[in-house]
């Protein structure tokens, strides 16, 4: 008997096609879903996130920082650390407000 959560197994690739197609106007969302077997659902969750500029889906409000300045911050703790400061939040906080 199989198992009752067996989950239909697809790849990335097959997925972001079928968002390709159905963005593009070639096929509708069922029948891109049912061609590489994606659910419905999944193709229509991964359409409506908002996607950023290198890919990611987006989550949340607009960013505080930018990737650049984030890396550096992220730096910053990072040589502390290695000096022998490492930050609680109440650092960092402040650190994050005086940059």
């Amino acid at each position: 008997m199989p198992p009752k959560n067996d989950r239909s197994t697809y790849i990335e690739e097959q997925l972001l096609e079928d968002i390709k197609r159905v963005q593009d106007g070639s096929m509708s969302l069922r029948k891109a879903s049912s061609f590489y077997k994606v659910p419905t659902t999944t193709l229509y969750k991964k359409m409506s996130k908002p996607v950023d500029q290198q890919g990611f889906v987006s989550y949340g409000g607009p960013k505080a920082l930018s990737q650049e300045e984030g890396n550096v911050i992220l730096e910053l703790i990072r040589v502390l650390g290695d000096f022998g400061f490492p930050l609680d939040v109440t650092d960092f906080w402040c650190s994050y407000v005086c940059y």
